[in-house]
């Protein structure tokens, strides 16, 4: 791709259509190095995946990152809260009364404060297994 230069002069003479063009061309440059940034940074971040090291803060519930290495692995804690979550939801319990059940055993969100109904609907629907499965 050639670069576009024009010095203040040429821009002062130049036509309507010719600054026009020139514009069009800009943007039309400027869209490819989007895209261009844009696929390698989709290659990055499916090759981190793939190695199974951490590239952001939100992990998905069940996991976490190694402190040095960004290893995902999982998560003991949040592991044992999902099975208890898919117990109670299987006794026929609604989410504020397993959300309730859960502050009473102690069990806390990543921040340290009780589960709520609404944190408890995010895990069951991030958590279930997608149908036909």
């Amino acid at each position: 791709m050639k670069a576009l230069v024009l010095t203040e002069e040429e821009v002062a003479v130049a036509s309507v259509d010719a600054l026009r063009d020139a514009y069009r061309e800009l943007l039309a440059e400027t869209l490819t190095l989007r895209e261009l940034i844009s696929d390698r940074t989709r290659a990055a971040v499916g090759n981190l995946r793939d190695l199974g090291i951490k590239f952001n803060g939100n992990l998905p519930y069940g996991l976490e990152a190694d402190a040095v290495t960004k290893e995902l692995q999982t998560s003991q804690q949040e592991k044992r809260m999902i099975a208890e979550i898919k117990k109670l939801q299987g006794e026929g319990r609604s989410l504020r009364a397993i959300a309730r059940t859960l502050t009473e055993r102690d069990f806390h969100n990543r921040k340290g404060k009780p589960i709520d109904a609404k944190q408890i609907s995010r895990i069951l629907a991030a958590t279930s297994e997608p149908a036909g499965q």
